[in-house]
């Protein structure tokens, strides 16, 4: 008899100062950038799949979060599983980028200009024989320690604490990713990555320039709502695809806010149907450090939240063994081949103002046994996303079909 184990999958100064002090070491830098273009890939695959509507995720947990499942799997299971996320690395150099972009994503938030934390927590059943070396991987890869809970006896306690500690990781913005009856006596692994992300923009908007206007929505009538204007340095530009882009930095200028508009009022799913980590490699670009120029921008406020099953959908992108009891092979977290993925839940929340930006993200699985324009002016849907100009990581991304939809 199989035994149960569902395991969570959480998957947010001067410049050149945080810059420098963020830069990989050279040595990891080439295995740092596949997982990164890996994460990137992903990133687009998700967002193809997502439902109608507006919508927000973050690749980077998600990515993560499946990468800790990948340290325990071997077999099909870890076929399926690295070829979704696009990881041709070995396991080992795996871990070793993931230590150094966590590194460097912990050390841009302690300079203050932004708050940005990503965490990553193993809550194990006490008493059960979890293999040293998935531990090990986990622990110093990933920054996940074990922290011991008791499934078997309390159930719903170890619940609230593991979504304790998602809604304090993530600001409270996340504050219950397991609901009530979703762990039960025969869970014995929950995996836990958590990303909270909230940032000012490097100029923000006066608030007094903020008016009701037109927004067109996607397929149907136009809208009233309020639409933020202002000019500062902002890079503008176009895409190999019909859309043009911004990138609006925030303060520190080491990660950016990247919007991508249709042309067309109504193209935003031919444009979709061409993105690519490639088509948004020209915006990646052009993050400046010192943008010299200002340029007009008019920006919806807007507040997106989402609570996706993505089982359904990972399984579209060619996971599948994981998720049946007699295929699993998840034998690296303990030796058997007891374990297998029952689902993958994502949660996510960004909004938009004024001010700058916040952003916050948990995702959440259940293994069981068994020419550069003049301005920009985004009055109709849309593509966002918050890059780390850095790493080259796309850490959240979005679409939003109408502002005034949450």
């Amino acid at each position: 008899m199989r035994t149960v184990a569902p395991l969570l999958l959480i998957a947010a100064c001067s410049s050149p100062d945080v810059l420098a002090a963020r830069k990989l070491p050279s040595a990891v830098q080439p295995a740092a950038d596949a997982v990164v273009a890996a994460t990137n890939q992903l990133a687009c695959d998700v967002y193809a799949k997502l439902p109608a509507g507006n919508a927000v995720f973050s690749p980077f947990s998600i990515a993560t979060s499946l990468a800790m499942v990948d340290a325990g799997a071997a077999g099909q299971t870890d076929s399926e599983l690295r070829a979704a996320l696009h990881l041709t690395l070995p396991s080992d150099q795996v871990a070793t980028a993931y230590d150094a972009l966590l590194t460097s994503l912990d050390t841009g938030r302690s300079y203050g200009a932004y708050t940005l934390a990503t965490a990553d927590r193993l809550f194990g059943q006490q008493g059960f024989a979890f293999l040293p070396s998935y531990l090990d991987t986990t622990n110093t890869g990933f920054h996940a320690p074990l922290e011991p809970v008791d499934f078997a006896s309390n159930p719903d306690g170890a619940r609230t604490t593991i979504n304790s500690w998602v809604a304090t990781q993530t600001d409270g913005k996340i504050p219950e990713l397991f609901p009530a009856n979703s762990i039960d006596a025969a869970t014995r692994l929950v995996v836990a990555n958590a990303i909270v992300f909230k940032g000012d923009w490097a100029r923000q908007f006066d608030p007094q320039d903020t008016h009701l206007g037109t927004f067109h929505v996607s397929g149907g009538a136009d809208v009233s709502t309020l639409l933020m204007n202002a000019e500062f340095p902002i890079a503008l530009g176009r895409l190999d695809i019909p859309a043009q882009y911004a990138v609006l930095p925030f303060r520190g200028n080491d990660l950016s806010f990247v919007i991508v508009l249709p042309d067309d009022p109504d193209g935003l799913p031919a444009v979709e149907a061409q993105l690519t980590p490639a088509t948004l490699a020209t915006a990646f670009a052009s993050a400046p450090l010192d943008p010299s120029e200002d340029n007009h921008i008019t920006l919806p406020k807007f507040t997106i939240t989402l609570d996706q099953n993505l089982t359904s959908l990972l399984g579209g992108l060619g996971i599948v063994a994981a998720f049946i009891p007699d295929q699993a092979d998840l034998s690296g977290i303990d030796g058997t081949r007891d374990l297998y993925l029952a689902q993958v839940i994502h949660d996510a929340t960004i909004t938009v103002d004024e001010h700058g930006a916040e952003a916050a993200a948990a995702t959440g699985g259940d293994v069981k046994v068994t020419a550069l324009p003049p301005s920009i002016t985004v009055d109709h849907s849309f593509i966002f996303l918050i890059h780390d100009n850095v790493t080259g990581s796309i850490l959240f991304m979005g679409r939003v079909l109408d502002p005034r939809q949450p």
